[in-house]
């Protein structure tokens, strides 16, 4: 494979439905409606578990590569000096809306795995994540540009 760097997944996306690059790593809520268009095939998801919307694409776990989870994610950050008071009225509220059904339904529905963490265990989440990558890319020898 060549390596082809694209300033996100829409001109990665357009390359791929182009047929300018024969495949591309993308978020499956950027491709979800070109996959059920059947424009584009989904071959594996990087994410732990099979997405609930592609239940017929295996994980690169189940391919072949047991232990390999890669996830993107979203949330909710403050600037580190936020009043604790703060930080907890965001995450009870952030909670509440992750609680009302129509929320997560809607997200699975785009390809997203919907998942509530207080802000202290995001917290360590995140930590762990850099250090998981961070070790990596010592050993792998990869380096910003």
């Amino acid at each position: 494979m060549v390596h082809v760097p694209h300033k996100g997944s829409a001109p990665c996306v357009t390359a791929m439905l182009g047929g300018h690059i024969d495949s591309g790593f993308i978020n499956a809520p950027d491709v979800m409606e070109q996959v059920r268009g059947g424009k584009l095939k989904a071959i594996a998801v990087t994410t732990a578990q099979r997405i609930i919307e592609l239940p017929n694409v295996p994980t690169i776990a189940e391919s072949g590569y047991p232990g390999f989870e890669v996830v993107s994610w979203m949330g909710i950050a403050a600037p580190a000096k936020t009043p604790p008071a703060v930080v907890e009225k965001l995450g009870k509220v952030y909670k509440e809306i992750m609680d009302d059904p129509e929320v997560p339904n809607k997200m699975k529905s785009m390809g997203f795995i919907p998942t509530y963490m207080a802000p202290d265990k995001f917290g360590g989440w995140i930590k762990r994540e850099f250090e998981k990558f961070s070790v990596l890319a010592r050993e792998a020898n990869i380096k910003m540009e």
